[in-house]
């Protein structure tokens, strides 16, 4: 059963399966029909459906790691704005 996510700034997910297997998704923000993340240790840009996330979290293929500390989250946010620019 799909439900609707409760994402924080700076939160983070582990992918434990699939596509971006071994990354960890460091959330950004929220666009209309996708929730966009920082992966590290890529630092690439990651935006992704809602409904594939939140079905990936239902099947625990993304699972919550922790909250970063507001340093660390400005520097993410700060370098998700920068890959944005550089395209």
């Amino acid at each position: 059963m799909s439900h609707r996510m409760n994402l924080v700034r700076g939160d983070c997910y582990g992918v434990h399966t699939g596509t971006y297997a071994g990354e960890i998704l460091v959330y950004i923000e929220e666009g209309a029909d996708s929730y966009c993340f920082l992966a590290v240790p890529t630092m690439v840009n990651r935006v992704i459906s809602k409904l594939i996330i939140e079905n990936a979290c239902d099947k625990d293929i993304i699972k919550y790691v922790e909250k970063l500390p507001k340093s660390i989250i400005k520097i993410c946010t700060d370098q998700f704005k920068l890959n944005i620019s550089c395209q």
